[in-house]
């Protein structure tokens, strides 16, 4: 990603380059086996009116992260460290105790 200095601002544009040079990388990520995924634990933020942590996609989860916990974050949708930022921080707090 390449941060573009605007009038008034910034915006994000994503290296084509970087994806073609990396694609193969990128792919094997999904080849990743149990005895490689990552085993420290980890927590994932999801908001309720959001579907990019959907029930089908929790069996994978668990074949890449063995340590998982998902907390979904109601009033929410994608964005939640924008929609609902003090329930994210505390659930950022209670899971680093």
């Amino acid at each position: 990603m390449q941060r573009l200095e605007t009038r008034g601002g910034y915006k994000w544009r994503v290296s084509l380059d970087a994806f073609k040079a990396h694609m193969a990388d990128i792919l094997e990520f999904l080849k990743i086996s149990k005895n490689k995924a990552y085993t420290a634990k980890i927590l994932f933020l999801g908001g309720h009116k959001s579907d990019y942590i959907t029930s089908q996609y929790q069996s994978e989860i668990s074949l890449l992260f063995l340590n998982f916990n998902i907390d979904f974050i109601d009033d929410s949708g994608h964005w939640v460290h924008a929609n609902q930022p003090k329930t994210v921080l505390e659930n950022f707090q209670a899971f680093f105790k």
